[in-house]
């Protein structure tokens, strides 16, 4: 393993500059993790609300608030459009620096395209959604979906736990945790 300081390539874009660790092969460079803070995207629906009744998962809150005071950086997204209004209404508007529309498909090549368009400002380092597709695509967390007043959730705080191994460690051996698909990395 080795450690650079440099310019970071995923699907043909330059995404960032910063310290990563990577493994040098036949086949190029592979990032193994990102290291410092990471821009976190939340899905809306079944993943941090109900969708029948609007109701806020458990923990959500208190877990975006000591992510954003470890210095990630969290926004959300959802599928159903930008829903600035409802994040306000859930009283999470303090929490998160933004909030997009989500894709719904080829996901790796519309958010390199949503980023071109300055339609969010950052790729994701991780997701954290109900939809494993989207999650197997970019890297991040499987969240089972949030029902009708399921009592005894604790996903949150499995999200919470993945997320800090991940950002420590460089991976997580959580059957719910995704790594980001492999990219390459040039020293800068």
């Amino acid at each position: 393993m080795n450690e650079s300081r440099g310019t970071c390539v995923w699907a043909n874009q330059v995404v960032v500059n910063r310290t990563v660790e990577y493994y040098s092969g036949r086949r190029g460079s592979i990032i193994i993790a990102p290291r410092g803070k990471m821009n976190i995207f939340f899905d809306m629906d079944y993943t941090i609300i109900e969708i029948d009744f609007g109701g806020l998962r458990p923990g959500v809150k208190e877990v975006f608030e000591r992510l954003r005071a470890e210095g990630h950086t969290l926004y959300i997204w959802s599928g159903a459009g930008i829903r600035t209004e409802e994040v306000e209404l859930l009283g999470l508007q303090d929490t998160v620096s933004g909030v997009f529309q989500k894709p719904w498909e080829r996901y790796e090549k519309a958010v390199n395209d949503m980023l071109t368009r300055n339609e969010i400002p950052v790729l994701p380092d991780l997701v954290v959604d109900d939809t494993s597709a989207i999650v197997t695509a970019l890297g991040g967390v499987v969240v089972q979906p949030y029902g009708v007043r399921i009592h005894n959730d604790h996903d949150m705080e499995q999200v919470y736990r993945i997320i800090s191994e991940y950002a420590s460690d460089g991976h997580s051996i959580d059957s719910a945790f995704r790594p980001k698909p492999p990219y390459a990395a040039h020293g800068g």
